[in-house]
Order: C-alpha cells, then structure tokens, then sequence
C-alpha cells in the first residue's frame, strides 16, 4: 500500500517530507497584424508589434535584433523592454527601410526577440516577414490608359447612339 509517516517509522526507515513549489513558467509572444508587405521602392515599412507575456513568470531585458538583406536598415522603438510581468504586454514598433540599391522583388527579413526569465535565456520563436518591393507606380503611364479607355467607350456610346436614330 501507501507509504505514510507512521509506516515509515514503523520499518525504522529514515524519511522526509517534500514540498513541491510550481516555479512558474516563462512564456512570450510576438504578434504582427500581418507578416507579408508590399512597398514601393525608396518607401519605409512601419511594422507595429505586441509583446506579450504569456507566461506564469516576469520576462526580463527583452531585446529585439532584425536580420536584413545587406543595405538595409531597422529600428525597433523601444529597442529594450526591461521587464514585463505576466499576461502583459507592450507596444513595440519596427520601421524598416529597403536599400536604395536593391532592386525589386521578395525578400525576407527576420525578426529575432531574446529575453531572459530569472536569469536564464528563453528561446523564443523567430518570426519572418516577407517583403514586396515594387517599382514606383508610373502615374502618368497609367493615367494615359485610363483616358485611352475613356475615349474608346465614349465613342463606342457616341456610335451606338448614332446608329439607333438610323
């Protein structure tokens, strides 16, 4: 059967009586409205995030570093959250400029957070943003289209009017 302390003491068996205490657990999340953007050439990428503690721990010295392609540039603003206690969260925002040089296309860039949870590093899941860069749209281009398939319809309207007084 079980084993209690008069059992123990019974058989003359040493024994010790344990307690266990749940040290907690901690936990982070880094969420993005959306991981795909599409951005014209020589334009910035404003990217709002939010930093949870998901955990049943304080998160301390949350540091966040993104890997771009080579000329590109970040800033995460704050750059370092001291600490954040559980089930809150915090605002970050990261702004990414493309390289004037690269051309267009897709490219990827990675976000990394790193944070420690009483005194240990905690591995936290990197999150990869897809980036759309485009040529500059060509307003004027585009404007002659319209106005060329504006004057088509209207003289198609302006021949098939005539047509029906016949």
């Amino acid at each position: 059967g079980a084993m209690d302390a008069t059992r123990a003491r019974a058989l003359g068996i040493g024994w010790a009586q344990l307690e266990v205490v749940p040290r907690g657990l901690g936990e982070i999340t880094v969420n993005a409205p959306t991981l795909y953007y599409e951005v014209q050439r020589g334009k910035r990428i404003e990217m709002p995030l939010t930093v949870r503690n998901t955990g049943t721990r304080g998160l301390d010295n949350i540091q966040f570093t993104i890997d771009l392609p080579p000329g590109w540039t970040a800033t995460v603003t704050p750059d370092n959250v001291r600490s954040l206690l559980p089930n809150k969260e915090e605002s970050v925002r990261a702004v990414i400029e493309p390289s004037h040089v690269s051309g267009v296309g897709e490219f990827e860039v990675r976000l990394q957070t790193r944070c420690s949870t009483d005194n240990r590093p905690l591995q936290v899941e990197d999150k990869r943003v897809r980036i759309n860069v485009v040529r500059k749209a060509n307003v004027a281009g585009t404007s002659v289209v319209v106005l060329l398939v504006l004057g088509l319809l209207a003289s198609i309207v302006v021949v098939g009017v005539r047509m029906t007084r016949r």
